[in-house]
C-alpha cells in the first residue's frame, strides 16, 4: 500500500507505521551526521529524551571539522556551543544536570572535574566561585587554545547571538566579567593591563550598543589583546 498524507504507512505485510515516523527518523539521522557523537546510544538517548520534553536537543548546528579528539576530553567549540544553547548562561548552575549533559555529549568526566577544580567552583562545600555555565565555558575555551585572545574570541563565537560567521558579538560587561576571571587564573595579564583593555572596549562598546567582537579586541590598537598574547 502505497502512503498518503492523511493515513499510515503500511509495509507489504501490513505492519502499520506511524506516519511521522519517516521525518523524526530523517531529522535524528541529520541530527547525528551533523554532530557525529563519540557514543552514539547515548547521544540517541539525550536527543530523544530533550525532545520529548520539549527542550534543545544536543545537536551542533553543522558539521565540525577537525572532530574533537579525546587528547582533549572529547571537547571542542561546537560541543561546548551546544551545551550552551541546552543550558544558556546559568549562576548557580547544578552540577548533577551539567554533568550529565556534559557526559552525553561525548566529553569526559575527569576533563570536566578539572575544569571544575580550575575554577574553584562551589560545588556543595559552601565556599569559592558560584558555578556559572558562562565561566566554567571560559576555562574550557582556555585549554582548546594557546593564547588569550583565541580564547576570548571562542567563547565570543560560543556566547554571540548573531548568526554563525557574523560579528560574534556579546554584551561589554559579560566580555569584562569573563575576561577578568580568567586573566586571575591564567596569569599572564596584570591587572593593570585588564584595565587598559576594559578602557579601550568600553570606548568601542559605546558606540555599539555596549555590544563588542573579536573584531574589537584583536585590532592592532587593543591594548593586550590586540598584541595576541
Amino acid at each position: 500500500m502505497h502512503p498518503t498524507s492523511e493515513g499510515p504507512i503500511y509495509c507489504s505485510d501490513q505492519i502499520k507505521i506511524p506516519p511521522e515516523l519517516p521525518e523524526i527518523m530523517k531529522q535524528f539521522t541529520k541530527a547525528a551526521i551533523r554532530t557525529q557523537p563519540a557514543d552514539l546510544l547515548a547521544w540517541s538517548s539525550a536527543y530523544f529524551e530533550a525532545l520529548s520534553k520539549g527542550e534543545e536537543p544536543p545537536v551542533k548546528d553543522r558539521l565540525e571539522i577537525p572532530m574533537p579528539t579525546f587528547d582533549k576530553g572529547g571537547m571542542s567549540k561546537g560541543l561546548l556551543k551546544v551545551l550552551h544553547k541546552q543550558l544558556g548562561i546559568q549562576v548557580d548552575l547544578d552540577v548533577t544536570s551539567l554533568e550529565s549533559k556534559w557526559l552525553r555529549l561525548g566529553m569526559t568526566k575527569n576533563v570536566l572535574q578539572e575544569l571544575l577544580g580550575l575554577g574553584g567552583f562551589n560545588v556543595g562545600s559552601g565556599k569559592g566561585e558560584t558555578l556559572t555555565l558562562s565561566k566554567l565555558l571560559v576555562l574550557a575555551c582556555s585549554m582548546l587554545n594557546r593564547t588569550l585572545t583565541d580564547t576570548m574570541t571562542m567563547v565570543c563565537e560560543i556566547l554571540s547571538s548573531d548568526p554563525d560567521g557574523g560579528a560574534a558579538r556579546i554584551p561589554l560587561a559579560l566580555f569584562t566579567e569573563l575576561f577578568e576571571f580568567l586573566y586571575k587564573k591564567d596569569g599572564r595579564v596584570t591587572s593593570e593591563q585588564s584595565e587598559q583593555l576594559i578602557i579601550y572596549l568600553t570606548e568601542i562598546g559605546s558606540k555599539q550598543e555596549d555590544m563588542v567582537g573579536s573584531a574589537d579586541f584583536r585590532h592592532k590598537d587593543c591594548p593586550v589583546l590586540g598584541m595576541v598574547v
